[in-house]
C-alpha cells in the first residue's frame, strides 16, 4: 500500500516512512513546485526531528531555500506560508494517527493544499525516478519563530471573547503550541488538560 494518500503522506516508521523516503520526497516536492523557498514545520513525534532533517536536506539539494519554523501545529505552517510569501510548505506530521506513524502535509503558495490529483501523484512518480546529483548551488536554511505573529493573526480574524471558564484538552498534540500564547491574551479561566506535546500520545 502506498504512503501517498488522497490528501497527505502517511506511513509506519520506519518500515513505510523514514528519513530516506523523506529525503526523496523533499527533492521531488521542490522540483514539482519549481520552488525557490519552502517553509517546513514538524510535530512532536519522536522520529520527527530525523525525518525533518532528511526532508530539508532533500529540499536544499534542489537549490531551494528552507525556512524552518520549528515545532508547530499544522495551521501555523499554513500561516507561515502566506506570511512569508514562500513557494509552499511541508508539515512533518501524521495528524491523528498513533505515534508509530509519521508523514507529511504539503501545500503550495498561499497554503493551497496539494492532494492526489493536484500534485501528490506527480510527486510520488518523481520519487520513483533517479533524482540525479544535487544541484551545484545548495539551498540555504534559516529559522523563524512566528508564534507571536500567528497569535496576532488569530486575534484579527476572531470576534469578542467572553469572560468564561473553559476546559481545553490538547491530548498531548500540537494545539497548545499556538494556543498557550493566544490564551495569554484572552479573558478566559482555563482548566488545561494534557497541554504538553508528546509524540507518544499517552493521553
Amino acid at each position: 500500500m502506498s504512503i501517498f494518500k488522497a490528501y497527505d503522506v502517511r506511513g509506519l516508521v520506519p518500515d513505510e516512512f523514514n528519513p530516506e523516503r523523506a529525503h526523496r520526497i523533499g527533492r521531488a516536492t521542490a522540483r514539482f513546485l519549481g520552488a525557490t523557498r519552502l517553509a517546513v514545520g514538524r510535530d512532536a513525534r519522536t522520529h520527527s526531528p530525523a525525518i525533518t532533517e532528511a526532508l530539508i536536506r532533500g529540499i536544499t539539494e534542489e537549490g531551494c531555500d528552507v525556512v524552518e519554523i520549528g515545532t508547530v501545529a499544522t495551521p501555523m505552517l499554513y500561516f507561515a506560508v502566506e506570511h512569508l510569501g514562500v513557494s509552499g510548505g511541508l508539515m512533518v506530521t501524521a495528524s491523528h494517527n498513533p505515534g508509530r506513524y509519521n508523514g507529511l502535509k504539503i501545500c503550495r503558495e498561499h497554503a493551497i493544499p496539494v492532494g492526489g490529483p493536484t500534485g501528490l501523484e506527480a510527486i510520488e512518480a518523481l520519487c520513483e525516478q533517479d533524482p540525479g546529483p544535487p544541484v551545484a548551488r545548495r539551498g540555504s536554511v534559516s529559522a523563524e519563530d512566528l508564534r507571536d505573529l500567528y497569535v496576532d493573526h488569530v486575534r484579527s480574524v476572531g470576534g469578542r471573547c467572553p469572560r468564561i471558564r473553559v476546559a481545553i484538552d490538547c491530548g498531548n498534540g500540537m494545539a497548545s503550541v499556538g494556543l498557550e500564547p493566544l490564551l495569554a491574551t484572552l479573558p478566559l479561566e482555563v482548566e488545561r488538560l494534557y497541554f504538553e506535546p508528546d509524540g507518544t500520545f499517552p493521553n
